[in-house]
């Protein structure tokens, strides 16, 4: 029997921090093949895919890779981290590769480490968008060389392949931006011989590490750095999975929850290259703390595509926080709100110049539009947000509004001292550039490995 053991130690890196002791506990009992984990998503929005930031603290993200490197590399087990950095674009990626070099050097460890960048080159985009339709994902608009023209940086999610090639030349360490989850996952697995459905299967399961796995016992909530390793074993037909610590466990209900998570469809996942078909999956008890999952299939695409995320700058964003208590004005808070946008879009120069959104907390503030339970509350908390061409408007914008609500003239009001309650001082908040995601599309190529060229490191 075929069997590969892959360690997850977290869903992110930098998120909350792995815990420790179940890590090497890990490592000693279950002897892992390779150490695999994603670093990144797009779920925190457009601005850290913008701006180059990372979306995890520095100082948790720099304990995973210390905790990884110092463990993993003098034990010859390789570590494979997607979506480098965050987001995985070039800045990300140079993030985590400064923090890796400087870890190695104050740890004195050796390793040959592979680069694998996802950002895509604009011209040669532009070159493609003109020639050719590269077709929107959930939408039905096709890339545009003036999408690109706007874009201040776009990646590709990449798949197996460009991290199977870094393998195959002898990385011990392999650092890539954009990467799908899963494929980050399941690449080394396949690289061995495993079915293609099953280690892609395990990693759509536990790409957000413990979260597919149902808490026992609350031991460890208040431990600073309490994300637990999940342990994957790969056979010829199934895969075992289970956390690394007995406070938790794997269940079936627990692991097919997860497929509701992010989905719009929980039996079939677009990846890059072709999809992962759950159809038949069955999940099964094999121990208390163990789930056996089988029977996914991955059928392959013609032509292979890689997803595009691309982001715009907007403009820059300032924000408002303040509490509206007073009855009369919650009756009439939503015609308030809409006098003062009027009021500031004809004094600031219109919609084309500024943008203002309101979230009204204690009413729908989560939902929007959506909710189905409206609430009759009796306080609101109400966030405005401004975008405008300068940091300078939108501040200016915001801090207009705080003084125009704050005094509207609504009736019945008694309230002539001011009719909400701001929690902060300065009141605005300049948040800086806003970014929007622009480029969400299909980009098809000759082979998983055309736009990911992989560069070996001596660290």
């Amino acid at each position: 029997m075929r069997e590969v053991c892959v360690l997850t130690p977290t869903g992110c890196i930098g998120n909350r921090g792995t815990h420790k002791e179940s890590f090497l506990r890990a490592l000693a009992d279950e002897q892992p093949d390779v150490i695999a984990t994603d670093a990144g998503s797009l779920d925190p929005g457009p601005y850290y895919l913008g701006a180059g930031r990372e979306h995890s603290p520095i100082k948790n993200i720099r304990w995973d890779l210390e905790l990884l490197l110092t463990e993993a590399v003098p034990r010859k087990i390789p570590i494979v981290i997607g979506s480098a950095g965050g987001s995985g674009a070039r800045a990300h990626v140079d993030q985590t590769l400064a923090i890796i070099r400087e870890i190695a050097a104050a740890q004195r460890l050796h390793f040959t480490m592979a680069v694998i960048y996802a950002d895509v080159d604009l011209d040669y985009l532009r070159r493609r968008a003109r020639h050719e339709a590269i077709r929107g994902v959930d939408h039905d608009g096709a890339l545009t060389p003036e999408a690109i023209d706007q874009s201040a940086v776009v990646v590709a999610m990449m798949g197996c392949e460009p991290i199977i090639k870094a393998l195959e030349m002898s990385a011990d360490v392999v650092v890539a931006g954009r990467a799908s989850d899963a494929c980050t996952i399941a690449a080394y697995p396949i690289w061995k011989g495993c079915s293609p459905g099953i280690a892609l299967h395990l990693g759509d399961v536990v790409e957000c590490g413990e979260a597919c796995a149902s808490e026992r016992e609350p031991m460890l909530r208040d431990i600073e750095h309490n994300r637990i390793p999940m342990v994957g074993r790969i056979r010829d037909d199934h895969f075992l999975l289970r956390p690394a610590h007995k406070s938790m466990a794997c269940t079936p209900q627990s692991c097919a929850a997860h497929a509701l998570y992010e989905r719009a469809d929980i039996y079939h996942t677009t990846l890059p290259g072709g999809a992962l078909d759950k159809t038949d999956s069955r999940y099964e008890v094999e121990d208390p703390w163990t789930v056996r999952i089988s029977g996914a299939r991955f059928t392959p695409a013609e032509p292979y595509t890689v997803l595009l995320e691309g982001v715009r700058q907007v403009g820059y964003r300032a924000i408002l926080v303040f509490g509206v208590r007073t009855p009369r004005m919650l009756a009439q808070l939503d015609g308030i709100l809409e006098g003062a946008r009027a009021k500031e879009l004809a004094l600031f120069g219109g919609p084309e110049n500024v943008a203002i959104h309101y979230h009204l907390y204690g009413r729908n503030g989560v939902l929007g539009d959506y909710e189905f339970a409206p609430s009759q509350a009796h306080e609101v908390g109400v966030v405005v947000d401004v975008v405008a061409k300068t940091q300078e408007l939108a501040h200016d914008v915001t801090q207009d509004l705080r003084s125009r609500i704050s005094f509207w003239r609504y009736e019945g009001r008694q309230t002539t001292a001011g009719n909400v309650a701001v929690p902060f001082s300065p009141s605005v908040i300049d948040v800086g550039p806003a970014y929007a995601l622009h480029i969400y599309h299909a980009l098809p190529l000759k082979n998983g490995n055309e736009i990911f060229p992989v560069v070996l490191e001596r660290v």
